[in-house]
């Protein structure tokens, strides 16, 4: 009794769970069409901009966009952390973003928008973009 017990609570704990951990190294013209699908998670639609900060003079704004949707009936959590390389693999800009409390309730589709302050031109400069998408699906 006590191992078939111990055998289905191991089978259930490990089960509940899935891990998404990867990272990719992209272009910036195939970060806008890059898409990952896993366990009814989709993330796609990226979106990067750069233009003028409203607040900080000199200084710019590098700004992503993303949807994601949950296909599944169970809320799922993740994050998205990007950044900008030049030629030499310096960063140039670094941000994340991810849902409200990195949750994407169970049958819903968000939009993710974050910005962050940058130099002016540093998206031109940008030759590729660091990828590394986390979550449990």
């Amino acid at each position: 009794m006590f191992k078939t017990s111990l055998t289905m609570f191991l089978v259930f704990a490990f089960s509940l769970g899935y891990s998404y951990d990867k990272v990719y190294v992209l272009s910036k013209e195939a970060f806008e069409d890059f898409k990952i699908s896993s366990n009814g998670i989709v993330i796609n639609n990226y979106s990067v901009s750069e233009d003028s900060a409203w607040a900080a003079r000199g200084l710019n704004n590098i700004n992503v966009s993303l949807s994601a949707k949950n296909k599944n009936k169970s809320a799922a959590h993740f994050a998205v952390m990007i950044s900008g390389k030049d030629r030499k693999g310096n960063t140039l800009w670094t941000m994340h973003l991810e849902p409200m409390m990195s949750t994407i309730s169970g049958n819903e589709t968000e939009s993710l928008k974050s910005s962050v302050y940058c130099a002016k031109g540093d998206l031109d400069l940008t030759e590729k973009i660091w990828v590394r998408i986390i979550g449990d699906f």
